[in-house]
């Protein structure tokens, strides 16, 4: 596809970037917007705790069967493995009573045993929430 450069300037000039913490929603996908290139870090946790908010209020709103959530901020973002962990508890524990009944938290299998202990402390283990090791 060719695009006159006149027509991808004015695209570029009238451009304005996504809300941090804000959701943009693709079919079945949710696209979370966390990262700021130009900042460093380029990611803060609060950007990540309204991200987790509006995607748990997103599934309860559709009424999902299953959540798959990544740890959020951690890959890209450069935010500690427990900060990450925490600001999923935190999330899961605000929406509680409207959880999907399964979520997947997808994560290297070396970071298992420390997600299992946050969330077993939390007492979330009842509420099936599987790891989805990725390599």
């Amino acid at each position: 596809m060719i695009v006159h450069p006149m027509r991808l300037y004015t695209e570029l000039y009238d451009f304005s970037p996504f809300e941090l913490g804000s959701l943009r929603i693709q079919g079945n996908k949710i696209l979370a917007v966390i990262v700021d290139v130009e900042q460093d870090p380029p990611c803060r946790s609060e950007w990540v705790a309204q991200a987790l908010d509006r995607i748990f209020e997103h599934a309860a709103k559709i009424r999902t069967p299953m959540l798959s959530l990544p740890l959020l901020g951690h890959c890209y973002g450069g935010l500690q493995l427990n900060t990450s962990l925490q600001l999923i508890l935190a999330g899961l524990l605000e929406h509680k009573s409207a959880l999907p009944a399964r979520i997947q938290l997808r994560m290297p299998r070396t970071y298992m045993p420390e997600a299992w202990q946050v969330l077993a402390a939390a007492g979330l283990m009842e509420n099936q929430i599987y790891p989805l090791f990725r390599s």
